[in-house]
């Protein structure tokens, strides 16, 4: 788990011979990022093109926020270090994504419950065959 002691260290210049975790725990730092930031998501007030944007900051967040901790807090000798600049990035921004969903989902029962009963009304009566209240749907013979 994050080694806290060698994380905030100031100008510590850990690589990878003195902090091994550094990858694992900047992981965790991204996840940790990703889930706040997906939780405040669900509480804008976002159009369609906005969520395109909101989703291009949470990238940039997820991966630039920790890279100015590598480099400007840790002076951390990332050269030293395979890939870590975009270590846990996806699976941060996935996390991103799901924690977003879940509790805008979670916020917005009601918009939900009002969807899935307009959703499924219509074929629930087309299916046991009950006659629809809408005039200009008819019912073709079939010729077979």
């Amino acid at each position: 788990m994050l080694d806290w002691k060698k994380f905030l260290a100031y100008k510590s210049c850990p690589d990878a011979e003195t902090y091994v975790t550094l990858p694992d725990d900047v992981t965790w730092l991204r996840i940790f990022f990703s889930i706040v930031y997906g939780i405040s998501l669900t509480y804008r007030d976002l159009t369609p093109s906005d969520s395109a944007l909101a989703i291009i900051m949470g990238m940039n967040i997820i991966m630039f926020l920790p890279v100015i901790w590598l480099n400007f807090f840790l002076n951390a000798k990332t050269d030293s270090y395979k890939n870590l600049n975009f270590q846990g990035v996806p699976n941060a921004l996935a996390m991103m994504m799901l924690i977003w969903i879940i509790s805008f989902t979670a916020a917005h029962e009601d918009d939900e419950k009002i969807f899935a009963k307009a959703l499924i009304e219509p074929v629930v009566k087309l299916a046991t065959g009950e006659e629809t209240s809408d005039e200009s749907v008819t019912k073709e013979e079939s010729e077979f």
